[in-house]
């Protein structure tokens, strides 16, 4: 195999099986981006529910969200239908996604305050399973279009670059819909916002759902247990270095989205330069995203190729804290971190196949969902964590909703957007160190699950 697949990939991969597989990430980002940049500016700007209140229950949702995940993920690798292991659950869990995320974003300010919290919980809850059904099973989907790992590393670029188009269309209109809406009604503004966003979202979903053909299955005869799976990823190296890679792009992502939309309210002092920075940040990560697999193929190695991308990110966050909005500066390193937001996740999700492949060629066992869900569940404590801190840190420092802050609240915000960040994302490029699969490696496996007749 060598290069040839560095080269030319998988002849018998169509152009169009790169787009009906990756655009899905564009309607998921299209709701995603509500809920990680203003959910929680929402619950507390527009739906009057305290920060302290706020931070409890993501911390609770996102960590019974993240418990559940490899449980689901289970199911979905011993499913068994005519349209494969995955797709179903695409349909299922982006339908829910659609619909939960518009009721998220439904409510109404003046609820008695324990109708408020009731409301939150539940469609929190409900919003959060139904993403997480959603990406577990795209994530699984991955790994199973192809064994060629370009044409995985490829197609995870291409989803990556959609989601940074979401993010885009998102970050930049938002603030202006929000402002036009603003001297009438916020809350409306937010609910027409999803609400449209939505409409767009489903019949995307449904591509993916419907056209993207799954190549790569387990033995016919294979339904691994709870109790084989964990203990196959309790010895996959691969799988816990990008577990903990993972956990840390998590916490590191949703303190830099959450504080943001904060940021520009309090510190730039106006939301509007959000739409400046959405929109270099979203460019930049469709390059980041469209580029990996040739930044891959210069390294040959996804681990030292993410590993440079991750030490000039660290760098670049922590020069933001020094060069704040709205100066030129700040816009200009925050386009060059724009870069890692599409680079990091499609070459860290395009080496959770490969993670997968190394434990169906060591133990016989095919737990595509399964690993995408311990990936999941790292990524969701990460976000539980971090998402309740900027919460915590806010109550803390003494932050009023929609009022002048301190300097001691503006300094906590600025922090929480680029430091903080930053420090995790140095931590991600020493775990690089440790990924013990490179692509001569990788060929190998391939070659002894050939060998055996398992792919």
């Amino acid at each position: 195999m060598g290069n040839s697949k560095l080269q030319g990939g998988d002849p018998s991969f169509k152009k169009w099986q790169y787009v009906t597989f990756s655009v899905s990430d564009l309607a998921y980002s299209l709701l995603y981006f509500w809920v990680v940049a203003f959910l929680t500016i929402y619950y507390t700007d527009v739906f009057k529910i305290s920060a302290a209140v706020v931070s409890v229950m993501m911390l609770v949702v996102r960590v019974y969200d993240a418990v559940i995940d490899p449980f689901i993920g289970g199911l979905m690798d011993n499913n068994k239908s005519r349209m494969g292991r995955f797709r179903p659950w695409i349909i299922v869990g982006g339908v829910g996604m659609v619909v939960t995320t518009i009721l998220m974003f439904w409510a109404h300010p003046d609820w008695s305050n324990t109708g408020k919290i009731v409301y939150m919980y539940l469609t929190y809850i409900l919003c959060c399973t139904a993403m997480s059904i959603f990406y577990m099973a795209y994530g699984a989907l991955g790994g199973t279009i192809s064994a060629n790992s370009m044409v995985r590393a490829r197609a995870n670029s291409f989803r990556f670059g959609f989601q940074g188009a979401g993010n885009l269309a998102i970050g930049y209109f938002v603030p202006a819909l929000l402002a036009a809406f603003g001297a009438v009604s916020l809350a409306r503004g937010y609910f027409l916002g999803v609400l449209l966003c939505g409409v767009i979202a489903l019949p995307i979903i449904l591509v993916t759902g419907l056209g993207t053909k799954e190549v790569v299955y387990p033995p016919e005869d294979a339904k691994p247990s709870y109790k084989d799976q964990f203990k196959a990823l309790l010895t996959n190296k691969p799988m816990i270095v990008i577990a903990l890679l993972f956990l840390l792009q998590g916490a590191s992502f949703t303190f830099r989205m959450t504080a943001s939309t904060y940021y520009f309210t309090y510190v730039a002092g106006d939301l509007s330069y959000f739409s400046v920075y959405s929109l270099l940040i979203s460019i930049l990560s469709i390059i980041g995203a469209l580029s990996a697999p040739y930044v891959y193929k210069l390294f040959k190695d996804k681990a030292k190729a993410l590993g440079v991308i991750l030490i000039i990110t660290a760098l670049v966050l922590a020069g933001m804290r020094f060069l704040p909005a709205p100066g030129t500066l700040f816009f200009v390193l925050a386009a060059l971190s724009g870069y890692s937001n599409g680079a990091i996740p499609a070459l860290s999700y395009s080496m959770l196949p490969e993670a997968v492949d190394y434990t169906h060629f060591k133990d016989g066992l095919r737990t595509d969902a399964f690993m995408a869900a311990v990936g999941s569940f790292t990524f969701q404590c990460g976000m539980a964590l971090s998402g309740a801190a900027v919460g915590f840190v806010l109550s803390a420092v003494g932050y009023v909703a929609n009022a002048p802050q301190t300097d001691t609240v503006l300094g906590s915000i600025s922090d929480m957007m680029t430091l903080v960040p930053s420090v995790l994302v140095a931590v991600m490029a020493v775990l690089m160190f440790f990924y013990p699969l490179n692509e001569k490696k990788h060929d190998e496996i391939l070659v002894g699950l050939r060998e055996k007749n398992l792919i």
